[in-house]
Order: C-alpha cells, then sequence, then structure tokens
C-alpha cells in the first residue's frame, strides 16, 4: 500500500496581485510561491514539481507518513510564508493503480480549488493598526520603510529586499516624463491540461514505476518550454531596451530594466513591461514558446496572450484579472477557429475607466451590426495585416516633412479624425474618405485587398491599429531596431 499526495496553491491570484498595489509586493510573493515546494525537491517522496503543484508518493497508507509529513511541511510554510495557502488530496491505492490514484487525487484537488479558504485570518479591529497593503491587522513593525504593517506584507518586502534590480515603483520601469502607460501580460499555453489528461488515460496499464516518469517528464518538459521561452525574450527586451532608449521612445534607466516577470504556473506566465513594449513582447514570446516546444516537447505547442495596457497608477490587482480576462478572450477564439494557433488579444485602458472586461468592451459595438474591434488575432496572417495596417499610420505618423511624403501619407490630425470617425459608424466614415480621395490619401489594404468604405463583416481593420498608435512599436527583431515601412 502507497499513497499519493497532490498539493496546489490555493487562491495564488490574490496573495500575488489582489492584496497589494505595490510592485515589490507583488514581486516578494511571487518568489515566495516559486520556492513553496522546494522542501520536497530532490527528496524519495517527490514525484513531480511544477506549475505551483506538487505530487508526492508515500509508503503506507496516507495516516503513516503523508498526513504526518504534509503537517510538518505545511507547519513550516504557514511561518515562512503567511497568508499563502495550499490545498492537499491524500488517495492510497495498491501496487499497479498509480495512475488511478492520481486522476482520484486530481478530481478531490479540482472539487476543493475554487472553494473559499477553510476560516480566515483576523480582520482589523477597531484598536489596531491596519497594514497599508493588506487592510489587515498590523502587528509587526518594518524597519526599512518605518511603518507597521501585516506578517504577509513583511515577508513579501523581506523577499526582494536583497534584489538591486527589481523596481520600488512602476515609475522605475522606464516610463517618460509625461508618458506613464504600463502593460501586463498573461500568457498562458493552450491543450496543456488535456496532454496530462491522455498521459494518464493512456498509462492506466503501465507499471507504477513507469507512469511515475512518464508524468514527471511530462511536467518537467511543459515547465522548461514556458522557462526557455522567457529566456530568449529576456534576451530580445534588452535589445529591443536599447533601440527604443537610443530614439528616445522610452527612458532607458540605468538601473532597471522596463520588464519584470511575476510568477509562472508550468505553462503560463506573467510579466510588467514599458506600455510600448507589451504587445510586440507579448508576440513574441508566443513565437518563442512555438519554437521551444518543437524543440524540446517534439511537437508545436501553441499558446494564447492577453495585453493590458493602463496608466501607471491603475491597481494592479485589476490590471491583472483584466489582462487574464484577455487571455481568456483569445481562447475563446482560438476554439471558434478550431482550436489551431496561438492567438493574441489587448486593450488599452484609458484613464478613470473601470469595470471588468466585459463592461468596458460593451462600448465599442456601436450599433447591433457594428463592432469597432477586430481583436483577437491570430499570429500568422492575420496578425500580418494588422502589423502592416499598424505601420503604414505609424510611418506617416513619423514622417518629418510631408511634402517629401509618398501618396498616402497620413499626417497625425487626419488619423486621428478617421479614429474618431469610425465610433460614428460606417455611414460617418464613408464620406469621410471620400474627401481623404481627393488629396490622395487612401487606407491601407490589408491582404493588398482595398476596403473602400473602412468597413467589412460589420467590423474594421482600422480601429485597432490607429487606437495604439502611440502605445505600441513594431520590432525588426532580426535586426534589433524598431521596424521601418518605408
Amino acid at each position: 500500500m502507497k499513497t499519493i499526495t497532490l498539493v496546489s496553491t490555493a487562491h495564488i491570484q490574490s496573495y500575488l496581485y489582489e492584496k497589494t498595489n505595490r510592485l515589490t509586493e507583488s514581486f516578494g510573493a511571487s518568489q515566495i510561491v516559486e520556492k513553496a515546494f522546494d522542501y520536497w525537491k530532490g527528496r524519495d517522496e517527490e514525484v513531480f514539481i511544477g506549475g505551483g503543484n506538487a505530487a508526492l508518493l508515500f509508503d503506507g497508507p496516507k495516516e503513516q507518513n503523508a498526513i504526518p509529513a504534509i503537517r510538518t511541511w505545511s507547519s513550516q510554510r504557514l511561518a515562512q510564508a503567511p497568508g499563502l495557502r495550499f490545498i492537499a488530496a491524500h488517495v492510497p491505492f495498491p501496487e499497479g493503480e498509480l495512475a488511478k490514484a492520481y486522476q482520484t487525487a486530481k478530481r478531490k484537488l479540482e472539487e476543493h480549488s475554487g472553494l473559499p479558504p477553510f476560516g480566515s485570518p483576523a480582520g482589523a479591529f477597531p484598536i489596531s493598526r491596519i497594514c497599508p497593503s493588506t487592510a489587515l491587522a498590523a502587528e509587526v513593525w518594518d524597519s526599512t520603510r518605518k511603518q507597521w504593517v501585516n506578517r504577509e506584507t513583511r515577508r513579501k518586502r523581506a523577499t526582494v529586499a536583497s534584489d538591486p534590480l527589481i523596481p520600488r515603483d512602476f515609475d522605475e520601469l522606464g516610463t517618460r516624463q509625461g508618458e506613464a502607460h504600463l502593460a501586463v501580460v498573461h500568457a498562458d499555453g493552450n491543450g496543456i491540461g488535456q496532454l496530462f489528461d491522455e498521459l494518464v488515460d493512456d498509462s492506466i496499464a503501465c507499471s507504477d514505476e513507469k507512469f511515475c516518469a512518464n508524468i514527471a517528464g511530462l511536467s518537467e518538459r511543459v515547465t522548461r518550454i514556458a522557462s526557455e521561452a522567457e529566456k530568449a525574450l529576456r534576451s530580445d527586451v534588452d535589445v529591443m531596451t536599447r533601440a527604443l532608449g537610443s530614439e528616445g521612445l522610452i527612458n532607458p534607466n540605468e538601473k532597471f530594466l522596463p520588464f519584470r516577470p511575476l510568477v509562472g504556473a508550468g505553462d503560463d506566465t506573467t510579466f510588467i513591461t514599458h506600455g510600448r513594449m507589451g504587445i510586440s513582447l507579448a508576440a513574441r514570446y508566443l513565437q518563442h514558446f512555438e519554437r521551444c516546444s518543437e524543440k524540446i516537447a517534439g511537437k508545436k505547442l501553441t499558446a494564447c496572450a492577453g495585453v493590458l495596457i493602463m496608466p501607471a497608477k491603475y491597481p494592479f490587482a485589476r490590471g491583472y484579472q483584466i489582462a487574464s480576462a484577455l487571455t481568456n478572450e483569445a481562447k475563446k477564439k482560438r476554439k471558434a477557429h478550431s482550436y489551431e494557433g496561438s492567438w493574441i488579444d489587448f486593450h488599452l485602458l484609458l484613464e478613470n475607466a473601470t469595470g471588468t472586461l466585459a463592461e468596458l468592451r460593451r462600448h465599442y459595438q456601436i450599433s447591433p451590426t457594428e463592432n469597432l474591434l477586430s481583436r483577437p488575432y491570430r499570429l500568422g496572417s492575420d496578425w500580418t495585416d494588422f502589423e502592416s495596417i499598424f505601420q503604414s499610420f505609424r510611418d506617416s505618423a513619423d514622417e518629418k516633412d510631408a511634402s517629401f511624403a509618398p501618396e498616402g501619407y497620413w499626417p497625425r490630425s487626419a488619423s486621428k479624425l478617421l479614429l474618431e470617425t469610425l465610433w460614428e459608424g460606417e455611414s460617418a466614415t464613408r464620406p469621410l474618405l471620400q474627401r481623404f480621395k481627393t488629396r490622395n490619401r487612401f487606407l491601407p489594404a490589408p491582404g493588398n485587398q482595398p476596403i473602400e468604405t473602412g468597413w467589412r463583416d460589420n467590423g474594421t481593420p482600422y480601429f485597432d491599429p490607429l487606437e495604439i498608435l502611440d502605445h505600441h512599436v513594431r520590432f525588426d527583431w532580426e535586426n534589433g531596431e524598431v521596424f521601418r515601412g518605408r
């Protein structure tokens, strides 16, 4: 008799983002989560560790070794990571039935993962000091910040205190004076859960040793794909930062890199970067993810990404929720297209905007038959068309002397007027484009297919690139420079 124990971090997004709007505390929480299962690495009980989860194998029934071991470990975590919660499922099994026991334990975890945590920490009583981050009772003194805080907050701050490269505020992520937008990017692999389910189904008849090797191998490959994709992206960020800084498009801070990854959970990743860099880096990450999967797993896996470009002062917890919702929108679009390809969605959040993503996007449906948004986009021809249209408007906006501009020149004033008119629908756009034609000003043709009215299929391909004209830079990765369309 043995026992399979699955352990997972619970309510992890609340721990990382919702209890604070301070960048350093989120980074500290991220590092705490990454080290949560270090205790089990290399021990005899380890089957696999990855993605905020662990599978452990103990001798005997659960009461003999599994439960006491988890009790000891969780007691240590309570002291070292206050506020971070876990759920565990123990399933005893006879020899040869590990795969079935794993399935049972996985179902138990899924049943409990959405439930509220057992018990709740005491909030701040009227006579207590209130922690500025968690709003719970502030019972410990932070000597660095000179303030009373909750134990959870102090642990997060202490975790990053020794890292000189972690920015202390959003302002240290490369924003220029007067330009205060950041990008929150969340990416998630497609169909990874299905890969694990298929492996378990195929391993029912395998020996326990073979199943352990199979499940551990798949977990390691999935984690390595995301890790290698992020590693490749870091090199791109360095090149992009120098190029944008040399052109004055961002403030190349001497101390901090305008890109900070937060905790990754196996096949998903989250990072914060300069507002202008978010969309390009997200698309680049998806490309790296596909390439790394072919190299590591022997088959091309895909992913979806959501990019929120938001004011630096916007509550970070809400920003993450919207970025995650954007990723889900990309996954929905992928599902509608037979589960093919990597997809990307983005949203520009204006000052004082509030609400969920669905509430924010309701305004873009300007009539029952007209929607301004064409996003999400699939990487490939759709994304190439979007980038091409964007670049046509971007090149025109960058022209210094209109008298030498080629035919089709769109000065910023004309682009802004077109953007405003698109809000009024096709009936208002049509006469405006007729006036522009008299000045030899024609719309970019996606895929060399001219669109006379600016609208097609009850939508328009021009709103998306025009809306982010000042918040996106297309990058020439091959030459390591800002893309030049002319």
